[in-house]
């Protein structure tokens, strides 16, 4: 399975790119994917993102190497994301607690996956803003400037509040998969001061076929959007995309 990831500041940040991508394995042959967007509303939103990234990556470390010695346990993949989600929402409260943050200090968005190279399969979970691709057909997921984020639910109980959850996907026979914060919506002609149509760098950067050649193929395909359009996105961007074996 190839990987890409991008994260790029915005035209409109100054400081600080608030999105976040998180790629690590999680179990054999499968992978936890997931890209975060700071809410620029809230405190010092690019440590939100790289707060939640890093506990999602010690989380998947953990159950990677948990993976080893399970034989006949291992989790269904359906079982997985909740799993990670109920251990995120319990170290997210503890370190609240433990760091005296308060909760607009941890409002960012999260699209999240899990995905099995093994059988092309993935359970997807959009918590908030976000643009999923998938073998061509994309879901936009938009909540108004208002997301429900994480944060506002640590002190719940988060049984009651997964089982309210709508966003999620089960998907079958991925062939190419995508993850993006809502910045690829966002990309703007600086100089004629003019939003280019969101499907152009949709389609450049999510749905076009994959340079299997090129680690740095979005990068690139970034490059090639600000020479041929002129455009750079306004908001922070991060991108993840996968390619299953031909």
């Amino acid at each position: 399975m190839l990987v890409y990831q991008l994260t790029q500041i915005g035209e409109f940040h100054q400081n600080h790119c608030e999105d976040y991508v998180v790629v690590h394995p999680i179990a054999s042959n499968r992978h936890l994917l997931a890209v975060l967007d700071g809410c620029s509303a809230g405190e010092e939103s690019f440590f939100a993102s790289a707060l939640i990234g890093n506990i999602l990556k010690k989380i998947a470390k953990q159950a990677y190497y948990l993976d080893v010695y399970r034989t006949n346990s291992k989790l269904a993949l359906s079982e997985q994301m909740p799993s990670v989600l109920e251990q995120l929402f319990a170290e997210l409260e503890s370190l609240k607690n433990q760091l005296y943050l308060n909760t607009n200090q941890l409002l960012a968005t999260l699209l999240m996956a899990v995905v099995d190279e093994e059988t092309a399969e993935a359970e997807v979970g959009v918590f908030g803003d976000g643009l999923l691709v998938s073998n061509g057909e994309y879901w936009e997921y938009d909540q108004d400037n208002r997301p429900d984020y994480l944060a506002y639910h640590l002190a719940g109980d988060f049984a009651t509040w997964w089982s309210d959850q709508e966003q999620l996907l089960s998907l079958t026979d991925v062939k190419d998969l995508s993850l993006s914060t809502d910045g690829i919506l966002s990309f703007r002609n600086f100089e004629a001061q003019a939003y280019l149509d969101p499907q152009i760098p949709i389609d450049h950067l999510l749905m076009q076929p994959v340079d299997r050649e090129n680690e740095q193929m979005l990068t690139k395909r970034l490059k090639l959007l600000k020479d041929q359009y002129q455009a750079q996105p306004g908001d922070d961007l991060g991108i993840i995309r996968v390619a299953f074996p031909a």
